[in-house]
């Protein structure tokens, strides 16, 4: 069963603690060559230096991001181009829709903190979720050999073409709900995997419990909507 919405007080204490400003989220704010041969090689170079971005498709409410170049965290918008290695921090009573890079999409709610880790030349990505809700779905199959990896402060999740769904407590509890494809959580020595259908939680320190029916039942996922939106994610749930 989704766990009580109560959880969002504790988050709260975790929020200013991690928040820099007296605990309140504040935003603040040689020779020449031929003129085609010269675009040619610049428009390369450009591609190659341009750093990975995330894109935050949809946001209702607000939230701020602090970018590897950014010295305080600022607001965010719909269509605004987050850097890889940014922060994402969702406000209360506000959801964000996010996609990386190599496709994957992350759909937050209120109080949850998004770590995009830097994408490596070959896209191998992850994301870490100190705390809060999220819903994550691919919608196309990782490259062979590649996982997509959430970590929370009590597991590491890998992904491989899924829909899941999971929830990182102010307790240092973390639960993941498996809903296409297949997870893997790897915590305290010990790897529980989880098919369509299937739930495990586990506290930091400790290892995941076997894997067990879950409940939480796929209308749920609506509540990530923004727009009348979920990306398209509830479509994978037709290939089951």
């Amino acid at each position: 069963m989704v766990k009580s919405m109560r959880w969002v007080a504790a988050v709260v204490a975790v929020v200013l603690f991690l928040s820099p400003v007296g605990g309140s989220w504040a935003q603040e704010e040689g020779g020449e060559a031929p003129e085609a041969e010269v675009s040619a090689e610049a428009e390369e170079a450009s591609e190659a230096e341009a750093p990975a971005e995330a894109k935050v498709l949809r946001l209702d409410g607000t939230a701020d991001v602090k970018s590897p170049a950014d010295t305080s965290f600022r607001a965010v918008s719909s269509g605004l181009m987050v850097p890889m290695s940014s922060t994402i921090r969702i406000h209360a009573g506000s959801k964000a829709q996010i996609e990386l890079p190599n496709g994957v999409i992350v759909l937050v709610k209120e109080f949850t903190i998004v770590r995009l880790d830097a994408l490596s030349k070959d896209k191998d990505a992850g994301i870490s979720i100190p705390i809060g809700e999220f819903l994550i779905g691919m919608k196309a199959p990782m490259p062979a050999g590649k996982v997509f990896r959430v970590t929370t402060p009590a597991a590491v999740a890998g992904i491989r073409g899924t829909l899941f769904w999971g929830l990182a407590d102010a307790d240092l509890t973390s639960t993941f709900a498996c809903f296409h494809g297949s997870i893997t959580l790897d915590a305290a020595g010990k790897t529980v995997t989880l098919e369509p259908g299937m739930l495990s939680a586990t506290k930091h320190g400790e290892a995941p419990a076997d894997a067990a029916a879950h409940s939480v039942p796929a209308s749920y996922l609506e509540t990530f909507a923004v727009e009348g939106s979920l990306e398209g994610l509830p479509d994978l749930l037709k290939e089951e």
